[in-house]
């Protein structure tokens, strides 16, 4: 008898790892709005195992934390620098993109 993955796992012990679909519910969005956040940089890309692309929960959870609540700043998909708040939490290697640009 073949087992669903979500069969394998006990419930105390949730994946590390999703599907790009799984990623976009998490974060309460359609696949399309989830797509176009990768791109702008406000969600994290995927890892890769075997040719197969999965996202890190944790990633995906930190890149989620790190958007503005309603009423403050803009999101990095309505113009604002997309790599800002992906850097503050660790998602984004290198010297901090907001420092670079402020005299």
């Amino acid at each position: 008898m073949k087992h669903l993955r979500s069969e394998i796992l006990p419930s105390s012990l949730p994946p590390i790892g999703i599907n790009r679909e799984q990623a976009a519910a998490l974060v309460g969005i359609s696949v399309t709005l989830y797509d176009k956040a990768v791109e702008a940089g406000t969600m994290p890309r995927p890892r890769v195992i075997g040719g197969r692309q999965v996202y890190d929960v944790e990633e995906l959870i930190k890149a989620f934390r790190a958007l503005p609540h309603k009423g403050g700043d803009a999101q990095p998909l309505d113009g604002i620098k997309a790599g800002d708040c992906l850097w503050r939490y660790g998602l984004r290697s290198g010297p901090d993109p907001g420092r670079m640009n402020r005299a």
